[in-house]
Formats: structure tokens, C-alpha cells, sequence
């Protein structure tokens, strides 16, 4: 059913309709734009995931946070997984920087990312080679101990597809990782339409 309307406040200022499952009270954006047409709301400059523009105060505190946090995911990795290195997969991997992080802790780290220009900054910040989405169809069967998706599986158009290539290719007793925005949270209670993680479309 209808639950709430958010605006795209970075790149168009539309608004979108966000229906809710009664049963497992899971959000969808309704009527997102399909895959092919998605590309202009993440090129936007503004767009703070997958910039890295320090100006301004909340640019600087996003930046400190995510250093923090880039920690917290590391250790978190190496905590449920019970490996200090080994073959990582970051699906969704924005600008690079937690694969850079992974990489440098000793991880032979693949990382896979949509947009060409988040891409290309993980390459001239970290010479970091990223694949795009495509890469996915041609990666081998159990070949990867950890898969993560940090905040991506909410961007994800084919999910059935992706869960069944993340089953193929985790070793068997592999590690998943998925964080996902908490719509019950307090924050989503409080913020309202105004919640930074609707984030849509």
C-alpha cells in the first residue's frame, strides 16, 4: 500500500511514491525508473556516495563517518567470516574506497560498480581496477569466501538474478554481507519523508 512520497533531492526534484509490503513491511520505490534509464540520478555531481568533494559542513563530517566506518567493515569482515584475508567480493563498490581498505589489509579484492565515473575515480584515486555490472555473468563458481553489499541490494533491479550468481560463486560456507536501510528505525520514524537512506528514485 502506499506509505510515503520522497523527493529526488539531487539531480531532478521529482517526486516518487514508496509503497510498503503490509506483510513484511519491506519499502519499494513505485514505478522507479527501469535499469537503463537510472545512470542520470547517480551521475549527479551532488550525489555524496559517490563524490568526494570535502566543501561545506556536511560533506566534511560524511567523510570523517565513513573513514570510521570504513574500519567497522573491515573488522566486521574478518569477524563473521573468521579470515584475515582472503578472496573478496565488494558488489557495488561506489568510488572504492572500502575494496581499497580490503585490498590494503591483504584481501585479493574484486570490485564491481555500475557507474563509469565512480569507476574511474576508484582507478585515479587507488589505482583500483573496478569492473562494471556486466562483470558479474562471468565470474567463476566458488571463487570468492566474502561477498559484500554495502547499501546496494536497495539499488538492485534484478534481485533474483543477483542472489542466485552470489550463491554460485561464495564458496561453500562462504560469508554474505548486506546492509540495507532499516525502514522501522528510529531515524525513518523521525525524518519522515526527509530521510536521507529513500534515497530515491
Amino acid at each position: 500500500e502506499h506509505f510515503i512520497d520522497c523527493m529526488d533531492c539531487y539531480a531532478t526534484r521529482e517526486n516518487f511514491a514508496i509503497y510498503k509490503c503490509r506483510e513484511r513491511g519491506l519499502c519499494f520505490t513505485q514505478n522507479a525508473p527501469v535499469d537503463s534509464e537510472l545512470g542520470p540520478y547517480y551521475e549527479c555531481p551532488a550525489y555524496i556516495s559517490h563524490s568526494d568533494i570535502h566543501k561545506g559542513c556536511m560533506n566534511r563530517i560524511y567523510h570523517q563517518v565513513r573513514r570510521y566506518m570504513l574500519k567497522k567493515k573491515a573488522d566486521l569482515v574478518c569477524r563473521v567470516s573468521g579470515l584475515e584475508s582472503g578472496h573478496l567480493l565488494d558488489y557495488g563498490a561506489g568510488t572504492g574506497y572500502f575494496a581499497q581498505t580490503m585490498r590494503n589489509g591483504g584481501w585479493d579484492v574484486k570490485a564491481i560498480e555500475k557507474s563509469p565515473t565512480a569507476r574511474d575515480f576508484a582507478l585515479d584515486h587507488f589505482n583500483l581496477v573496478m569492473e562494471s555490472d556486466i562483470a558479474l555473468d562471468f565470474l567463476k563458481k566458488q571463487s570468492f569466501q566474502v561477498v559484500t553489499l554495502w547499501h546496494v541490494m536497495e539499488h538492485v533491479e534484478k534481485l533474483d538474478y543477483l542472489w542466485k550468481r552470489i550463491f554460485d560463486i561464495l564458496v561453500d560456507g562462504g560469508t554474505l554481507i548486506v546492509a540495507v536501510p532499516n525502514c522501522e528505525s528510529f531515524d525513518a520514524r523521525f525524518y519522515k519523508e526527509k530521510w536521507a537512506a529513500y534515497d530515491v528514485p
